[in-house]
């Protein structure tokens, strides 16, 4: 079995992140209950802190602060975090990985982190995340937006 391709990302805070050497592993933390299988197990702020500190203990290399189903677009939910919270959730969850692995890397998704102007605002006030993860905030909502234009050009034509 050959060697599988190695590369260096370089990170925004000078770091740079390996890849190929080994199998990275990421941990998805699930902060509200409308958040996929673990249907709200941490959506109290002291377990997400608890399951922040087990996935970093048994070896992720990343953490997802996952604050929720994106707000934004026909399907968004209609109940979410607000920004200022779902910073807050990302952050203790990001200081909670931190205390176990200083390198360990956290990336923020959904709820209120659905368009570009709020990710970039949260950013802003998360020092030491690395990044977004987009979903439906890439694929859903241009794709929404892309049909309705669609569906609105072909209302808007003229019968002979």
């Amino acid at each position: 079995m050959g060697l599988r391709p190695r590369f260096a990302v370089p990170l925004p805070d000078g770091r740079t992140l390996r890849l190929g050497e080994r199998t990275l592993v990421m941990g998805v933390l699930n902060v509200t209950p409308d958040s996929f299988s673990d249907a709200g197990a941490f959506d109290d702020p002291g377990r997400a802190v608890d399951a922040a500190l087990a996935m970093a203990e048994a070896g992720a290399d990343q953490l997802v602060a996952h604050v929720g189903l994106t707000t934004a677009g026909s399907i968004g939910a209609a109940v979410a975090l607000t920004l200022d919270d779902a910073i807050a959730a990302v952050m203790s969850i990001a200081d909670a990985g931190r205390k176990v692995r200083k390198d360990i890397l956290v990336i923020c998704h959904g709820g209120p982190f659905d368009e570009p102007d709020s990710v970039g605002t949260a950013l802003g006030r998360m020092p030491g995340i690395q990044g977004f993860f987009g979903a439906s905030s890439i694929e859903r909502l241009p794709t929404e937006r892309a049909i309705r234009g669609q569906v609105e050009s072909f209302k808007s034509l003229k019968l002979a």
